[in-house]
């Protein structure tokens, strides 16, 4: 903090206003970059100490920080995109998983499928669904299959 406050007394020598503004952003920036662990209190506290010592600084601050702000927003609504993305494939992919299952079921054992087909929609482990599939691809009887839905409800 000591530092800054002589940073920003130095830069308070400048003539220039539109330099010396320029400047502060810029050491502005840098800090919020950073130090991106700090918290409200702190840039409150930072605000109002650069404020005695260089009052346009304030509202510099202001700006920025809610610039920054606004960017966090856009990043976690990007993050949700992906995420929700990310959702979506597996769902489409459980839906896949399903409809594999129904198919196979149907060309196995034909109109009995109802009941096992409740089962099948019950699951939400694509792992546990392709080992599914894979043992219904090696049952041979329709015996067998029942039996096998029978372990997997339990």
């Amino acid at each position: 903090m000591k530092t800054l406050e002589r940073s920003v007394l130095a830069l308070q020598e400048l003539e220039d206003r539109e330099t010396r503004t320029a400047y502060f952003q810029i050491l502005i920036h840098y800090i919020f970059n950073v130090r991106k662990d700090l918290t409200k209190n702190e840039v409150n506290e930072f605000s109002e100490r650069i404020e005695q010592t260089y009052p346009e600084g304030s509202e510099v601050i202001m700006s920025l920080r809610e610039e920054f702000i606004k960017e966090g927003k856009q990043q976690g609504q990007q993050e949700g995109i992906q995420e929700g993305r990310k959702e979506g494939r597996l769902e489409g992919r459980l839906l896949q998983s399903h409809e594999d299952i129904y198919h196979l079921l149907e060309d196995r054992i034909g109109e009995e499928v109802g009941d096992l087909s409740d089962v099948v929609s019950s699951i939400d482990d694509l792992e546990r669904l392709s080992q599914l599939k894979r043992k219904l691809y090696r049952a041979k009887s329709t015996a067998e299959i029942k039996k096998l839905f029978m372990e997997v409800s339990e």
